[in-house]
Formats: structure tokens, C-alpha cells, sequence
């Protein structure tokens, strides 16, 4: 995949409360709307060849066939609880991995939707997963806030990632496979892989009990890192150089944009996709322009429900979100922001640009 080289200096900065004439933004509704899960669903991915979604809830996993549309398998161990928090498939396209309520991480079969292997290390809940891009790590947060990092080849728990203040609640590796971004609620902590080293703790703007980060991503192909935090009432989205650890500045967002529960970057690194929970008839989820900071469009059809984890298929022309309303949304987005439906959603932007650091 050809790297971009949009430079991080280009990235808009927070703006003032200045506003201008609203103008409309195009919406997309989705293409598909998988239902099955009975309760909360708090993960989702898409797998590289972009036949198959899964999806962990916290009734059981599922393993989706994206052509029919239906379940191809439930992806369950006998005699564990089939309560999950977050999916992740393996970079050869051959399993998925699990991660849930019992504790350990289960490798299951694609083909067969068979367990395959079992990761027992974690012992405690498992939040959240993740593959590194080169595909020989695989990382895992577990309950008391620590990320597990293991070998793919060996299947060998090889160190352990923690904060030096604060419970990690979510992380991403760097696009090089060795660095990672992760967030406590006061901090944005950055990892270096190979020497399980905290390199800089950036501290969150804002000081009430309540104010902190909320969700981050790791581009795939630029060194940095977007946070999504703040003050409680006025969380922004800002983004890190993750080799200088600057603040470059902020996306365009509306005076009462929402928190962003979750973030995640298209993989040609062009485009970001944020959702959270829907405020003033916005919908939850949106798609910006990375080198500008602008919202480029909305993606709409999600309930007022929080949109709990997003997932962008390989090729960048299908997103996904996983919902607190039972069901798991995926939108054509074609590759960027041109398909969009006839309906508008009208938007406010910001002008008068200023540069704004972060507190280190």
C-alpha cells in the first residue's frame, strides 16, 4: 500500500468559537444491519480479505458472512462464558482471535469456527485486542489495566505494558509495529515495544473529576497518534507526533461535538472516523479529512445509543460500528468520503485558527 506523506504541520488546530454560515455535509446511510446479538456489542472487526465481520457481545462472539449476511459461526467454548469484549483477526486471514469475560483469548478457525488455540496468560477480563501491522504481535488489555503482549509464531507472552500512573483503558500500535499509544483517563502514555518502555506521558487538558481521554488510534501509515479528551463538556480530538510528541493540532469540530468513544484511521491514513453518542441530531458517526481536520461526511442510521467500536475493511470502502442497541451497522464508503446518500445533515465549522499545546 503506498505510504502517504501528508505532513502532521498541515493538520487544522483547535479553532476559536467564531462561527460561519452553515453549510451541508452529505450523509450515507448503511448498507447493512446485522442483528442477532442480544445484548450490548462492544467489538467488531472486519477481516483483510473483507469476506467476514466479527463481532464480540456480551451475550457471545459471532463470526459474519458479509455476502449472505448471516451468522457462519458462534464463536463459543464449551463450558466458559461466551461473554466478550473485542475481536481481531490474525493478519495470515486464517483465525480470529477473542476476548471476553472468562479471562483468556481464544484463537478460533475461520474455516471452521473451531478453537484453535488458547491464550490463558491474561486471567482477568480482557478488554480489548489487537494485531501489530507487521503481524508478529499480538496485544491484549486485560481488567487490572495492563497490556499483554504476545508472539504470534510462539504463542509466548514475550512482556507486559503498563502506565506509570493509571489504569490503561484502551491502546494501538504505531504503523512500525514498535511503538504503541494507550490512554489512561488522565493520559495519553506512549510505549516503546521492543524495551517495554514508557517514552512520554502527556497529561490530559482539563482538571475536574470527570475530564480525561476517551478513545485513541495509531495511523497505519504516518508516526502519530489522535486522542480523542478533554474537559467533559468540551472533548476535542487532537493529534501527537509520536517521534517528537508535539500537539499538531485538532479536527474542526462543533461547540457541542460529542465524546468520541471510538476512533479509527482508514488504512491509507487519509481519513478518520469518530463515533460517540448522537447530540442535536447529529449522527454518532463521522468521517474527516486528516490533512485539513474538516468533517467530510456523516454516516447515519445508528440510534441515539452509543456507537461502542469502529472497524474499516482493508481496501477502506466499508466501515463498520458495533452498538449498545444489540446490532453491528456497515457503511459503503467507497474508499473516502464521495458515496453519500440524497439526504443532508447540516454542520457548523470553525474558523480563526490558533495553535494550542498540550500540557507535558
Amino acid at each position: 500500500m503506498k505510504r502517504h506523506t501528508i505532513a502532521c504541520t498541515l493538520l487544522v488546530t483547535l479553532c476559536s468559537s467564531a462561527w460561519v454560515q452553515a453549510q451541508e455535509l452529505p450523509t450515507l446511510a448503511p448498507a447493512m444491519v446485522l442483528t442477532g446479538h442480544k445484548t450490548y456489542v462492544r467489538g467488531v472487526a472486519i477481516s483483510k480479505d473483507g469476506k467476514y465481520l466479527a463481532s464480540a457481545g456480551e451475550d457471545t462472539a459471532f463470526l459474519w458472512d458479509l455476502t449472505t449476511r448471516k451468522v457462519k459461526f458462534e464463536l463459543k467454548v464449551e463450558d466458559y462464558p461466551a461473554k466478550s469484549y473485542s475481536v481481531a483477526f490474525s493478519p495470515d486471514g486464517k483465525s480470529v482471535a477473542v476476548g471476553g469475560h472468562v479471562g483468556k483469548v481464544f484463537l478460533f478457525s475461520i474455516a471452521t469456527g473451531k478453537l484453535e488455540h488458547t491464550y490463558t496468560e491474561p486471567s482477568l477480563a480482557v478488554l480489548c485486542l489487537s494485531y501489530s501491522p507487521d503481524g508478529k504481535l499480538l496485544a491484549a488489555l486485560h481488567d487490572q489495566a495492563q497490556i499483554m503482549i504476545f508472539d504470534v509464531g510462539s504463542k509466548q507472552l514475550i512482556g507486559t505494558l503498563k502506565a506509570d500512573k493509571g489504569a490503561v483503558q484502551m491502546f494501538s500500535f504505531a504503523s512500525d509495529s514498535k511503538m504503541m499509544a494507550g490512554i489512561t483517563r488522565e493520559s495519553l502514555v506512549i510505549w516503546d515495544i521492543p524495551t517495554k518502555a514508557v517514552k512520554k506521558t502527556i497529561n490530559v487538558e482539563g482538571s475536574g473529576p470527570l475530564d480525561g481521554f476517551n478513545a485513541v488510534a495509531c495511523s497505519p501509515t504516518m508516526s502519530i497518534v489522535a486522542a480523542n479528551g478533554g474537559e467533559i463538556l468540551k472533548p476535542k480530538t487532537g493529534f501527537w507526533d509520536l517521534k517528537t510528541f508535539e500537539l499538531k493540532g485538532y479536527l474542526v469540530a462543533d461547540e457541542l461535538e460529542p465524546t468520541q468513544k471510538a476512533l479509527r484511521f482508514s488504512p491509507d491514513g487519509r481519513y478518520l472516523a469518530t463515533a460517540g453518542s448522537a447530540v442535536m441530531n447529529q449522527a454518532p458517526v463521522s468521517i474527516w479529512d486528516v490533512s485539513s481536520g474538516n468533517r467530510l461526511l456523516y454516516l447515519t442510521g445508528a440510534t441515539e445509543e452509543s456507537i461502542t467500536n469502529l472497524a474499516y475493511s482493508s481496501d477502506g470502502r466499508r466501515i463498520a460500528g458495533s452498538s449498545l442497541d444489540k446490532t453491528i451497522r456497515v457503511w459503503n464508503v467507497g474508499g473516502g468520503s464521495s458515496s453519500t446518500s440524497s439526504s443532508k445533515t447540516k454542520a457548523r465549522t470553525k474558523t480563526k485558527a490558533k495553535t494550542k499545546k498540550s500540557d507535558n
